[in-house]
């Protein structure tokens, strides 16, 4: 099945398909999306457009499918070569491997893996970012519990000492302190 990501390790249940489109196309989604990609620009009459498009699916699908290929006769070197020599790619100037030697070039090679290396990178980088984004919050809660909790003592002493005082010239006369009064009201 298709995705984006090259599976570059096989699993169990990969097999190889050679039946139905794949027994004339090794790639039916790129052929497909290569095509698509210029049509829809020529029935737009946008020629812009198709250059542009052409040329970034070109390009993508230059560098993709090399590797691809690659991985897949690694996973599977007695049927792959077999099946590269009577299936077609599709797409006007792209070859399945580079070289006589069926190797990737070197420069592909590269750009694969510092791609990889990058997107490992990005993803450090974010889980980082969520971890300080966590922590910092994390210590704003406990810092406002904090204060909470000491404004709530401040209000619990303040109000007992206040209730309980009668120097200074106050004095209490139904819970109120009246100003100069040494005796309580009922």
């Amino acid at each position: 099945s298709f995705n984006h990501i090259i599976q570059r390790q096989q699993r169990n249940d990969h097999v190889l398909i050679t039946h139905g489109i794949y027994k004339y196309l090794r790639h039916p989604s790129y052929f497909g999306w290569f095509y698509w990609s210029i049509g829809s620009q020529i029935l737009l009459l946008n020629p812009i457009c198709t250059f542009i498009y052409a040329a970034a699916s070109w390009t993508f699908f230059h560098h993709r499918i090399p590797f691809e290929e690659e991985t897949l006769q690694q996973q599977y070197p007695n049927e792959y070569p077999s099946y590269m020599d009577g299936t077609y790619i599709g797409i006007p100037f792209v070859s399945g491997l580079w070289g006589n030697s069926g190797r990737l070039s070197d420069q592909v090679l590269e750009f694969w893996i510092k791609e990889e290396k990058r997107e490992k990178e990005k993803k450090r980088i974010e889980e980082e970012k969520r971890e300080m984004e966590r922590k910092k919050y994390v210590e704003e809660r406990n810092k406002n519990e904090k204060e909470k909790g000491e404004n709530e003592q401040k209000k619990k002493n303040g109000s007992s000492s206040k209730s309980n005082s009668h120097g200074g010239g106050f004095a209490s006369r139904n819970g109120v302190l009246h100003k100069d009064s040494h005796e309580e009201v009922d």
